[in-house]
């Protein structure tokens, strides 16, 4: 059962970590309210105040690249990561990685499903 259960929620651990580093974020987007990830730098800077702005009154949203990892709060906490000795950063790591697979709700694949393509019949007309 522990096994479903870790296929949807993070552990403690990881849900301590996120609580942290989105204070992080959240300062750090008072200081820089148009920022965005690298992928989005397309994007009109008013219209990516908007959506931080938006994602703080409107419920399950989230700020832009939160629930993928790419924030600088991230960045910080991976080179946290890599100064430590390497005896730690393994776990620390999966704790980090658990804790952004952890930002979202997640519908796993069914366990032991295999998905076989559907059958032609031999008389259709595939044209």
């Amino acid at each position: 059962m522990s096994a479903v259960i870790d296929l949807y929620f993070p552990s403690a651990d990881a849900r301590e970590l996120n609580g942290h580093l989105r204070k992080k974020h959240l300062v750090f987007l008072t200081d820089h309210p148009d920022w965005a990830p690298p992928e989005l730098g397309w994007v009109p800077r008013s219209l990516v105040r908007f959506l931080n702005r938006l994602a703080s009154r409107m419920p399950l949203t989230a700020h832009l690249g939160w629930i993928d990892g790419s924030t600088p709060a991230d960045d910080g906490e991976r080179q946290r990561i890599n100064a430590m000795p390497e005896d730690e950063q393994a776990e620390a790591r999966d704790v980090h990685l658990r804790a952004i697979y952890g930002r979202c709700f997640r519908i796993a694949k069914p366990l032991f499903t295999e998905l076989n393509p559907p059958e032609l019949s031999t008389g259709s007309d595939t044209k």
